[in-house]
């Protein structure tokens, strides 16, 4: 091996150390109103969630609630019931089948300090599960590198160019929901369509209308929320009315569902979200 090569191994090995070791945590976090709003055992599952040994750079880590849950010295029910307000905020993700945990903002507030670092992803990349939620994790660091320059661009693996099948479906996904969310919109008369286009707000939750959707449907909130959400902030789009936008995503996601888990025939029930 050329000692260029191996000084560049062992640099991005450190930069790899350096994240296992330390986490940032924004002290802003206690202005947050998703965070104010969680229950004192929900904020410690989260900043245990942040600050865990096996979270990885990407914010994403393979772990199962029961076993965390006995990390914790807790009951499993305890630890589920807490962790269910992060998910419900979209302050986490989770993936049961899986075994993948993910916090959605964790690169924003850990960024990679140099193009080495995001060099050493494609090892943290390959201890995650493959699965939609993997695909979500992959589009998030592909969005973030880009937004960082050429250099940090480059800079990703090529495992995070090859990306995963799952991510091809959410584009065609994105496209027709935000050209369908401009006429909802229009829809809802005059003033809305004086409103200016903004990016979608921090502090975004399905109004009512939303939920009356979700539930006509059988589509759990829980699920898709977050995925509008990244899909929202990856592209960085713009929107007059959110809740239209959000209210499209959800008449379309049953066209998009894995082949076999469309909704069947009979009243429309949502899906609940396990923990198990």
């Amino acid at each position: 091996m050329h000692p260029d090569q191996k000084l560049l191994g062992q640099a991005h090995q450190r930069g790899a150390e350096v994240m296992a070791r330390y986490r940032k945590v924004d002290p802003r976090i206690w202005n947050d109103a998703k965070f104010r709003d969680l229950s004192d055992n929900a904020k410690l599952v989260f900043f245990m969630l942040l600050t865990h040994p096996n979270m990885t750079a990407l914010g994403a880590m393979r772990a199962t609630v029961a076993g965390l849950a006995e990390e914790m010295g807790w009951e499993p029910e305890a630890f589920r019931e807490a962790f269910r307000e992060a998910l419900s905020k979209g302050m986490a993700e989770h993936d049961q089948k899986a075994c993948l945990i993910a916090l959605p903002r964790f690169i924003k507030y850990n960024p990679p300090e140099s193009p080495n670092v995001v060099k050493a992803w494609g090892g943290a990349l390959d201890l995650l599960p493959e699965c939609e939620l993997k695909s979500r994790v992959i589009a998030r660091a592909k969005a973030f590198t880009e937004g960082k320059g050429e250099g940090f661009a480059k800079a990703l693996p090529e495992a995070f160019a090859k990306g995963m099948p799952y991510q091809e479906q959410e584009q065609e996904q994105e496209q027709e929901v935000y050209s369908g969310a401009a006429g909802d919109s229009e829809k809802t008369g005059r003033q809305s369509r004086k409103k200016p286009a903004t990016p979608i707000p921090d502090d975004f939750n399905p109004n009512e209308s939303c939920k009356a959707k979700a539930l006509e449907l059988g589509v759990s909130l829980n699920n898709e929320l977050p995925k509008f959400i990244d899909h929202a902030l990856a592209n960085d789009r713009r929107q007059a009315d959110w809740q239209a936008a959000f209210r499209t995503w959800l008449g379309k996601s049953p066209d998009f569902a894995p082949r076999g888990q469309q909704p069947t025939g009979g009243p429309a029930r949502p899906r609940e979200l396990t923990l198990d």
